[in-house]
């Protein structure tokens, strides 16, 4: 990439990036009802201008927060998955529209692994490419997923609905994933999150999405989405709100 950056007066630059971030996946499953992911990778990133520190631009002649030298990171990664162990239920039913449903519940437990960067303050931040590292994570979650199968055996079953409870749990104590306004209430834990999904027929999705506080027992935000397929068109609405945890306002 070659960026062209005029925010302010002192905040203005042309460098480019360069950004290459191979991984390698291995996938193992011993049961039908366990599987294991492991990828690895790494993601390299070079810039040809780099910030100063708040110090360095104070000291600077133009005050300008580019310093005018290049700067890269080399950041590995580690994604580890574990699926299951899984338990499903199948059901014959005599519907207008489904000859099965089954149900399945599927916990999963994530690990991701990203060394902190020690010149992240230096980064130019455009897009997700320059988002600052250092994240050292477990995810869990029991997802609850009713698949149906269509009257007519040459018909694949379909998800139609699913229940996902899910949370992600710092590993660092230095970066807790909860905090308070005056940082003195953290918390490693993340919020409790509730992601529902409903998938009427192949052209219509709603979504809901709550995550809870657990710091300030307190809802944090509320989503609800709905997609429709009309054609060869999208249709896409989206409501959400956001709240204050420490206020409930």
């Amino acid at each position: 990439s070659y960026l062209d950056i005029f925010r302010r007066e002192d905040y203005f630059s042309q460098y480019y990036r360069a950004h290459f971030a191979p991984q390698i996946a291995l996938p193992f499953r011993p049961f039908s009802w366990l599987s294991f992911n492991l990828t690895a990778g790494a993601r390299l990133t070079a810039w040809g201008d780099s910030l100063r520190t708040r110090a360095e631009v104070r000291e600077s002649e133009d005050g300008n927060r580019f310093r005018g030298e290049s700067l890269s990171r080399l950041s590995p990664t580690v994604f580890l998955e574990i699926v299951g162990p899984s338990f499903s239920k199948i059901w014959d039913t005599d519907g207008k529209h489904f000859s099965k449903v089954k149900h399945l519940i599927e916990p999963r437990v994530s690990y991701f692994r990203e060394p902190v960067f020690e010149e992240e303050d230096r980064i130019p931040l455009f897009d997700e490419i320059d988002l600052v590292t250092g994240f050292d994570a477990v995810r869990y979650s029991v997802i609850n997923r009713f698949l149906a199968k269509p009257q007519g055996e040459e018909d694949s079953a379909r998800e139609i609905l699913s229940f996902e409870f899910f949370e992600l749990y710092s590993l660092d104590p230095e970066r807790p994933l909860q905090v308070s306004r005056d940082q003195m209430l953290t918390s490693q834990r993340g919020p409790l999150s509730l992601r529902i999904r409903f998938l009427p027929s192949f052209n219509t999705l709603l979504q809901i999405e709550t995550r809870y506080s657990t710091l300030f027992s307190q809802i944090a935000s509320n989503a609800v989405s709905g997609t429709f397929r009309l054609g060869t068109h999208n249709l896409g609405i989206r409501w959400s709100q956001r709240v204050e945890v420490e206020s409930g306002e």
